[in-house]
């Protein structure tokens, strides 16, 4: 996964002249630091580290909505709302989860609990989730279906070549729905 987004992240890097490169590489980019973040996290035995990692996941985590939010209204030509010295406001939620979830030994209102646990030869950390998780995954998902209606609206009214393009985008944007 972090290797294949990484590979996306490059070849769109080279096409952010193209309606919807910059974003696409920035989701890529994403996807990429999650994807291997995680990977390290999960063979990592130390909960210090491993708590450390998965809070460092979060800087992926938290760009992948917005980037595929922009990346929507962009490729849809919609784009000029970002345009305006907007695109700023996409900021703010991740910004603030991510202070929640690095400060969250002092509230505990992310995750209301964090253990180690151990399956078979693998130690998993267990984290609970309190409220502002909570609130975070219903504006994570309102902007994960936004970007995809923004998409499929776009999809009913563009010729074949681009409806083969949105065929594609709407794959890579279900895989991750349905598994």
């Amino acid at each position: 996964g972090a290797a294949l987004s990484a590979w996306l992240m490059v070849v769109a890097s080279r096409r952010v002249r193209v309606r919807g490169g910059a974003e696409a590489a920035a989701l890529m980019g994403a996807c990429s630091l999650w994807s291997l973040l995680y990977a390290v996290q999960m063979i990592l035995v130390d909960q210090f580290w491993k708590q450390l990692i998965d809070n460092l996941t979060f800087v992926g985590i938290l760009a992948v909505p917005a980037a595929w939010f922009a990346l929507s209204l962009r490729y849809t030509c919609r784009g000029q709302w970002l345009y305006k010295g907007r695109q700023w406001l996409l900021a703010i939620e991740p910004v603030l989860v991510l202070a929640a979830v690095m400060t969250n030994p002092l509230h505990w209102l992310f995750y209301t609990r964090a253990e180690m646990i151990q399956i078979g030869a693998f130690v998993y950390l267990h984290l609970e989730h309190g409220p502002l998780f909570w609130i975070h995954s219903i504006y994570s998902y309102s902007l994960l279906l936004a970007a995809t209606f923004n998409l499929l609206r776009f999809w009913g009214k563009s010729p074949a070549i681009y409806r083969r393009q949105i065929n594609i985008l709407m794959i890579g944007a279900l895989i991750p729905w349905v598994m």
